[in-house]
């Protein structure tokens, strides 16, 4: 079950008090409990009530001398169990915590490389006087920590609670705030821990901290590149255990009695998603929701967009689902640009559809969502850089015999995806856009104030396509994966949902680092080894559409906030004064942008959604 966590853990005795109002701020409507041992207090609430669930706290006459609060979901709980020699009986009942709790005995800090599933817990060791916390390999629960003067250390899953601890510092971290403007995010892998909050940090994925009478350490104890290859005789052996590890991470998110949700889009990730959901759940009599971020069909449609809604409906009549479809609104956009973006995070834009999915999966009773979020990184992965490795590896032959089959002039070919992207990561959509008559560099407009943007502007790093698992693992690197699940958790949490991320398994991605790079790209096709693997998946439609743009959920998404801004431009026209954090935007700017729409020219949304969410204002 889902649940929010938090705790503090202070250099001699410390107040229970102290942690209540870090429990205040927690999300969840389920019940309410915790522990305080001298140095440490801990607290949970559940997501949403259900007195079937047992307590994520435990201090087990088995596990003397520990305590751990879990927000936790473990896959591997009969392996686990089989290794601490639980009879039979005891294993049904056995709590995930408890596991945790008995991995902590046996392995100490070692203790997460023998978990997988999704989790952040924190393990306070008595005997030893320390505080060990971790996080699952890809971040798919948040932890967030802080370090007060005076030797206390708190924690807790959600940033508003993080905030709520006693002496925490709420002013936002310059930095931070100019990343977001900026859009630095997806390439700056070094600031992956930080958060809106100068005091506040997010312990990255894969990562744990240790906490005694004398130090914090922070330690990385998950390296993606430290999968081990893969090997097989055949491309079926290599799609047959793919398939199995797939089926088990989806059959291992489906735990559980309440209604269950999947997001489709008709592409080979959600849809995959969607299709294996389907199947696990067919036996027990139920079907999962089918949730879509495009609006319901409308009766003109461009030949794109129609082409859209049969890669959705062609998985739904296979699987005999009803596509629930979601229409953004102009009303909808204003409430989602005036929350604050710092607490309930909406960093790449994606809750403006999302909230929409949380509205209609509470309506359903609707508890736990999966999605085929992280799959372009890993399963579904388009094996750019494959043509670099075969220059690299000597393979000039099967390297011309791929440029012929491609391009009628190969050796323009062979420019553009092997030599550029081999000399400099940005050189062939330089040489794309010389060609096109443009600018090298597009300028990309920021709402930032000046100084702001001058003080805090970096060069972004790109990696060298030098193979497809360097370029994969670079591609992996930036963080975009755990912000995103961290903003959908903190939204979801409010709504009582959870979300599940089936291609994020850690089982199955170290699978897939470990493949040849050749199961990626054959040909013209591009995520070969996903459509391969796929065939007694997916319908047809899904499998062969090379391309998928999305018209049809982007454009009438545009038109909600173009018809949104004179609202937000009406209100901050009337202040007397300028909002709250006006001064971290140039408001002159902003404010122009806005009268552009209002007279009727179009404005795209990308940043000008960011300064907007930033922003404190209220409508009176």
């Amino acid at each position: 079950m889902a649940r929010a966590i938090c705790g503090i853990h202070r250099r001699g005795n410390t107040n229970a008090d102290a942690v209540a109002a870090m429990l205040a701020a927690l999300p969840g409507c389920g019940r309410t409990g915790g522990t305080d041992q001298g140095t440490v207090s801990f607290r949970y609430r559940d997501l949403w009530a259900d007195p079937t669930e047992n307590t994520p706290i435990r201090e087990r006459r088995s596990v003397p001398g520990l305590a751990v609060v879990a927000d936790a979901r473990l896959d591997n709980r009969a392996e686990l169990a089989e290794t601490f020699g639980l009879a039979s009986p005891e294993r049904v009942g056995v709590e995930d915590s408890d596991l945790i709790l008995r991995a902590y005995r046996r392995w100490s800090e070692a203790c997460p490389l023998h978990l997988h599933g999704d989790y952040a817990f924190a393990v306070w060791d008595s005997p030893e006087q320390r505080l060990f916390c971790a996080r699952d390999a890809v971040g798919a629960r948040p932890f967030f920590y802080s370090l007060s003067p005076g030797g206390q250390f708190s924690f807790a899953s959600d940033i508003a609670a993080a905030l709520a601890a006693p002496g925490v510092d709420d002013r936002l971290d310059d930095s931070h705030v100019a990343a977001f403007l900026m859009g630095f995010y997806r390439r700056n892998a070094e600031e992956t821990d930080g958060t809106f909050f100068r005091a506040v940090r997010s312990l990255p994925p894969g990562h744990s901290i240790t906490v005694d009478a004398k130090s914090e350490r922070v330690e990385r104890w998950w390296r993606p590149e430290d999968a081990p290859p893969v090997r097989h005789e055949c491309d079926e052996d290599y799609e047959s255990e793919f398939l199995d590890r797939y089926r088990r991470a989806v059959r291992d998110r489906l735990h559980g009695s309440h209604p269950v949700g999947v997001h489709l889009s008709g592409g080979l990730d959600s849809s995959s998603v969607a299709v294996l959901a389907s199947r696990e759940l067919r036996p027990l009599g139920r079907k999962p929701h089918a949730f879509c971020w495009h609006p319901p069909p409308a009766g003109s449609q461009t030949a794109e967009e129609a082409d859209e809604y049969r890669l959705i409906e062609s998985v739904c009549a296979q699987e005999q689902l009803q596509p629930i479809y979601h229409a953004a609104a102009a009303d909808h956009i204003v409430g989602m640009l005036r929350n604050d973006v710092t607490r309930i995070p909406n960093r790449d834009g994606t809750l403006l559809h999302e909230s929409l999915v949380q509205d209609s999966a509470a309506g359903l009773g609707v508890r736990v969502v999966l999605s085929g979020w992280g799959g372009d990184e890993v399963a579904s992965y388009s094996g750019a850089g494959y043509y670099v490795e075969l220059l690299r590896e000597g393979r000039l032959g099967q390297l011309h015999r791929e440029a012929r089959g491609l391009s009628d002039r190969p050796w323009m070919f062979l420019l553009r995806n092997v030599v550029l992207p081999a000399a400099h990561p940005r050189a062939a959509g330089i040489l794309e856009r010389l060609l096109r008559g443009e600018p090298p560099h597009r300028r990309r407009r920021s709402f930032a104030a000046p100084g702001l943007a001058r003080k805090y502007r970096k060069p972004q790093p790109s990696a060298h396509e030098s193979g497809v698992r360097q370029t994969q693992l670079a591609r992996l690197k930036p963080g975009h994966l755990n912000r995103r699940m961290e903003d959908w958790a903190a939204s979801g949490s409010r709504a009582g949902v959870e979300y599940r991320y089936p291609l994020l398994d850690r089982r199955l991605v170290e699978f897939v680092l470990g493949l040849p790079a050749g199961q990626f790209r054959r040909g013209p096709r591009s995520r070969w080894f996903m459509r391969r693997a796929l065939r007694s998946v997916l319908p047809p439609p899904v499998l062969e559409r090379s391309v998928k743009s999305d018209p049809a959920r982007y454009r009438p998404q545009q038109q909600a906030f173009d018809e949104a801004l004179p609202t937000v431009h009406r209100h901050l026209s009337a202040k007397s004064e300028p909002p709250a954090r006006a001064e971290y935007l140039d408001m002159p700017m902003l404010l122009a942008h806005l009268e552009a729409r209002v007279q009727g020219k179009h404005v795209r949304s990308g940043k000008l959604s960011r300064a907007l969410a930033l922003l404190d204002w209220h409508m009176d």
